[in-house]
C-alpha cells in the first residue's frame, strides 16, 4: 500500500490515508488471542467495504492503480524492476519459496514429496470437534452406519482419536447433532459424562475399522475401540496361499540372473527408509533432532551430544524400526509390544553403526521408553511430546520407504509387492491361512477382508494371474530372457551411458504386461489404450523407485525413452518388420490367463466366506486388471453389471458350461460372487458369528486344496477351492474338474449331514463315510460352496 500511495494524486490521499490508518491498526496475522482475532476479522470487513465505496466514487482510480501494479510486477529481464514486488511479498504473512524448500524447513505435518497437503492437529479437542461437525450430524440423523479410518498411523495418538470418535457417536445419540459446548477443549467428553450421569440409554458402539498395515507377527492393538482393520492383512494371507513357496529359490535365481546381481530386501528397505528421511521427510527429522537436543541439555550425561549426532541416531533408529510405529500414548503408558519394538530398533541401529558411540543410541532408547517422571514435570512432558512425535514419523517413513520405494525396486515377484505384504514372504500354507482365520474370528470377527482397494499396487486379478508364474519359474525365466533379446533393438542409450530400461525395470515391465494384459484386444484403439496405461504405470514406477529418476529430480529424456520402448515392443509392426515379441508373449499368455482366472475365483470365494466382512472394490465384481492409481480409478461399466444380474435374477439361470467356456467375459466371477453373497444374506449369523473349522484333506492332492467349514447350530457351510491348478493340469487350458482329482477327498465336520446343496451350481451332493470326494465336489465348477439342506 505505501508503494501505491506514493504515486497517487494528493486529492485522494486523505481518503486513502484514513483506510491505511485502519489497516495499520489491525492486529497482526500471527495473533492468537480470540478477542483480537475477532477484532481483526470485523475491522478487515469494514475496511474492505470502505475501499469498495472509494473505488465507486472515483471511477478513474482503478485504472491508475492497475498501471502502478503493472510496474510493481516487474519486467522480465530487468532484475531491479522486481525490487518493489519483493518488498510486497516480504510483508505478507507467508513465505514464498521454491517447493523443494519444504522438504527441509517446514515444521508442519505433510506426506507427499510435492507439498500440497497439510495435516491437521487432530489431537486438539477443538480441532476434532470442528472437523467432525458434519459427521456428528450424520451420526445423529442415522445417515451412516460405520466408518473406515484412512492412515490412522499418521495421527499423533491414534488411540485417543478412536476413543473420541466413539464418544462423538455417543454424544450425537445422547445430545443431538450440534455440540453443546463448542468452545470447550473437552466439550464432547463433558457432554457424554453428563448424559451418562443422567442415566440416558447408550446405543451400541459405532462400527469402525482402521487402515492399519500389520507386519508379520504384529497384532492390532487390543485397546483400540474398533472392529478391526480395513483388510490389508487379509490381502497377504489369501494372496500368499496361491504362491507356490516350493519354488522360491528358483524364482529368486531367475530374478537375480536377469538383473545381474544378488539382492537383499532387508538391506534395500533400510536404504529406502534413509533416502526418504534425507529427502521428502528431512524436515520432520530435523524437528525431532531439535526436540531431542533440548532434552539432552537437561541430562548431564547427554548434554555434549551434538545435534548432528542426535539427528543421525534418530534417522538410523527409524530406518531399523521393525513395524510401522509404536503406540505409547499421551499418558506415557508403554505396552510390552512397543517396548520390544523400540529395543529391537535400538539394538539393530547400534549394530549397523559401529562407528557411532553406543551411548547416543542408549540415550535415545532411554528417552523413548521414559515411563514415570523422575525429573521435573516440564522435562517429562517434553520427553513425552518427543515420543509422540517420533512415533508419528516412523509410520510415514515405513510407508514411503516400503510401499512407495522398495516395492518398485525389489521386483523378484511383484505379486508380493503389495500394501499389507512383505516382498520377502514367498507363499504360505493352507495351515497358515486357517490359523489366520481362526485368530481373526476370535479377536476381530467384524474386521474387513480386502483383496483390492484404492491403494493396492495392482488389482486382485492381476496378482491372481501373476501367482501362476510362481508355479513355472523355469519356463518364466526362459521366456523373459528371450523377450529381452528380442527387444534389445528397441532400447535407447542416453548420452550419459544409461540404457533405458535398465534390467530391473525391464523385469518389472514384463511381469506387469503378463498381469494386466486384457483377455482380448481386437481393435487398434484397445491396443493403444493398453499401451498408454502401461506407459503411465511405468512412468510412475520409475519415479517411485528413485533409482534413475524421481518426482523431485525428474529426467524427461529418461521418461521419454521408457515410453518409446513400451510403444515399440507393443506395436504390431515396426517399419514393416514383424514384432516377434508380441507373437511370443501372446502365445505364452493363454494358460497363465486361464489358471489366473481360477485363482481369482478361489481367492474371491475365500474372502466371501472367511470370518470378517468382505470388501468388494469397484469393478472387481467381474475380472479387473487395473494397476496402481490412477489406473484403478477408471470408470466402471456398472450398466453391464446391472444388466447381467437382472438377466440372472429374472431370466434363465446361467449355464455353468457356458460361463466356463466364456470365462474371459467376467460373468463367471460375477455369478460366483452373486451366489455367495446371496447365501451370506440368507445366513447372516452363520457367516458373522459361526465357528470356523479347517477341514482335513486326503494326502493325494493335499497341496492343491484348501477347505473349511462355518458352523452355527444345525447350519453348516463348506468352502473348498483349488490351488496351483497350472501344475495340477500340467499347463492345459482345462478347469480342474471331475476325474482329475483322482481319489482326493475332504473330511466333513463331525456328525455332519449326508446331503448338501452346492450354492454355486445348484447341484445336490450326497456324501458317505464322512468325506466328500473332490471329483464329485468339483464336478461342474472349479470352486465349491456347500450348505446343508436340513
Amino acid at each position: 500500500w505505501p508503494l501505491i500511495l506514493a504515486s497517487l494524486p494528493s486529492a485522494r490521499m486523505a481518503e486513502l490515508e484514513e483506510l491505511m490508518g485502519g489497516l495499520r491498526e489491525l492486529p497482526p496475522h500471527f495473533e492468537t488471542d480470540p478477542e483480537r482475532i475477532q477484532r481483526r476479522r470485523s475491522e478487515a470487513a469494514r475496511l474492505r467495504q470502505g475501499w469498495n465505496e472509494l473505488l465507486a466514487r472515483n471511477p478513474g482510480l482503478p485504472g491508475e492503480l492497475e498501471e502502478h501494479l503493472q510496474r510493481i510486477n516487474g519486467t522480465p529481464g530487468n532484475a531491479a524492476s522486481f525490487d518493489d514486488l519483493h518488498k510486497l511479498l516480504e510483508a505478507q504473512p507467508y513465505r514464498l519459496a521454491h517447493w523443494r524448500v519444504s522438504g527441509e524447513e517446514i515444521n508442519y505435518r505433510r506426506f507427499f514429496d510435492v507439498n500440497d497437503l497439510v495435516a491437521l492437529r487432530m489431537e486438539n479437542p477443538r480441532v476434532f470437534a470442528e472437523t467432525h461437525r458434519m459427521l456428528r450430524q450424520m451420526m445423529a440423523q442415522g445417515h451412516i452406519s460405520g466408518m473406515r479410518i484412512d492412515h490412522c498411523d499418521g495421527l499423533l495418538n491414534p488411540r485417543q482419536y478412536l476413543v473420541r470418535l466413539q464418544m462423538l457417536y455417543y454424544a450425537a445419540q445422547l445430545c443431538g447433532p450440534e455440540p453443546q459446548e463448542p468452545t470447550s477443549d473437552n466439550g464432547i467428553e463433558l457432554e457424554v459424562q453428563h448424559a451418562l450421569s443422567a442415566h440416558h440409554r447408550v446405543n451400541p458402539a459405532f462400527y469402525c475399522v482402521v487402515e492399519k498395515i500389520l507386519e508379520p507377527g504384529e497384532s492390532l492393538p487390543a485397546e483400540w475401540p474398533v472392529d478391526g482393520t480395513s483388510g490389508y492383512d487379509f490381502i497377504q494371507q489369501v494372496n500368499s496361499l496361491f504362491i507356490d513357496g516350493r519354488n522360491e529359490a528358483a524364482n529368486t535365481r531367475a530374478y537375480e540372473r536377469f538383473i545381474g546381481r544378488p539382492t537383499n530386501v532387508d538391506s534395500l528397505l533400510y536404504d529406502c527408509k534413509k533416502i526418504v528421511m534425507h529427502t521428502s521427510l528431512a524436515s520432520e527429522v530435523n524437528v525431532l533432532a531439535h526436540l531431542l537436543d533440548e532434552i539432552s541439555l537437561t541430562d548431564r550425561y547427554a548434554r555434549d551430544f551434538t545435534r548432528k549426532t542426535l539427528r543421525d541416531a534418530i534417522r538410523e533408529t527409524i530406518a531399523c524400526f521393525p513395524v510401522y510405529r509404536s503406540y505409547i500414548d499421551e499418558r506415557g503408558e508403554i505396552f510390552e509390544r512397543d517396548r520390544a519394538y523400540i529395543q529391537n530398533a535400538i539394538r539393530r541401529a547400534k549394530a549397523m553403526n559401529t562407528g557411532t558411540a553406543a551411548s547416543v543410541f542408549d540415550f535415545l532408547g532411554k528417552t523413548l521408553l521414559t515411563e514415570k517422571p523422575q525429573e521435573p514435570d516440564t522435562v517429562y512432558r517434553r520427553k513425552l511430546y518427543f515420543i509422540l512425535k517420533f512415533q508419528q514419523l516412523t509410520g510415514p517413513v515405513m510407508a514411503k520407504g516400503l510401499e512407495d520405494t522398495a516395492f518398485y525396486v525389489y521386483n523378484r515377484f511383484v505379486s508380493s509387492n503389495e500394501v499389507g505384504c512383505l516382498p520377502k514372504i514367498f507363499g504360505r500354507s493352507s495351515a497358515d491361512f486357517h490359523r489366520d482365520n481362526e485368530r481373526r474370528l476370535a479377536e476381530w470377527p467384524n474386521a474387513m477382508l480386502a483383496t483390492s482397494t484404492h491403494d493396492t499396487k495392482r488389482s486382485e486379478d492381476v496378482r491372481a494371474r501373476l501367482n501362476v508364474l510362481s508355479e513355472i519359474p523355469g519356463e518364466w525365466s526362459a521366456k523373459v530372457s528371450g523377450w529381452r533379446r528380442l527387444n534389445t533393438r528397441v532400447k535407447t542409450t542416453l548420452p550419459d551411458g544409461r540404457t533405458v530400461p535398465d534390467a530391473n525395470e525391464e523385469y518389472l515391465l514384463y511381469q506387469t504386461l503378463v498381469g494386466a494384459w486384457p483377455f482380448a484386444m481386437r481393435r487398434q484403439e484397445e491396443r493403444a489404450e493398453f499401451t498408454q496405461r502401461i506407459q503411465n504405470y511405468m512412468d510412475k514406477a520409475i519415479h517411485e523407485a528413485k533409482v534413475n529418476v524421481s518426482w523431485i529430480n525428474p529426467d524427461p529424456q529418461y521418461s521419454d525413452a521408457m515410453r518409446q520402448f513400451i510403444e515399440g515392443i507393443l506395436s504390431p509392426s515396426d517399419r514393416g518388420r514383424t514384432n516377434f515379441f508380441l507373437k511370443r508373449i501372446e502365445a505364452f499368455l493363454p494358460a497363465v490367463q486361464f489358471h489366473g482366472a481360477i485363482n481369482s475365483l478361489a481367492q474371491s470365494l475365500l474372502k466371501l466366506t472367511s470370518p470378517g466382512v468382505p470388501d468388494i472394490y469397484q469393478g472387481t465384481e467381474s475380472f479387473d486388471f487395473s494397476l496402481v492409481d490412477p489406473d484403478n480409478r477408471r470408470p466402471v461399466d456398472f450398466r453391464w453389471r446391472r444388466q447381467t444380474l437382472n438377466e440372472w435374477n429374472y431370466g434363465t439361470p446361467a449355464r455353468l458350461d457356458e460361463l466356463l467356456q466364456n470365462f474371459f467375459d467376467g460373468r463367471i466371477k460375477m455369478w460366483m460372487t452373486a451366489q455367495a453373497l446371496r447365501l451370506r444374506n440368507e445366513q447372516e449369523y452363520l457367516f458373522r458369528h459361526g465357528a470356523y473349522l479347517p477341514l482335513p484333506v486326503s494326502e493325494e492332492k493335499a497341496e492343491h486344496l484348501c477347505a473349511f467349514a462355518r458352523t452355527h447350530g444345525k447350519v453348516t457351510a463348506i468352502t473348498a477351492v483349488p490351488r496351483f491348478t497350472h501344475t495340477l493340469m500340467k499347463g492345459e487350458l482345462r478347469a480342474p474338474l471331475g476325474d482329475v482329482w483322482g481319489k482326493a477327498a475332504i473330511a466333513l465336520p463331525p456328525n455332519g449331514p449326508a446331503r448338501w446343496r452346492n450354492v454355486i451350481t445348484g447341484a445336490m451332493v450326497d456324501t458317505a463315510d464322512g468325506t466328500i470326494a473332490c471329483r464329485v465336489l468339483f464336478a461342474d465348477f472349479p470352486v465349491a460352496l456347500l450348505i446343508n439342506e436340513s
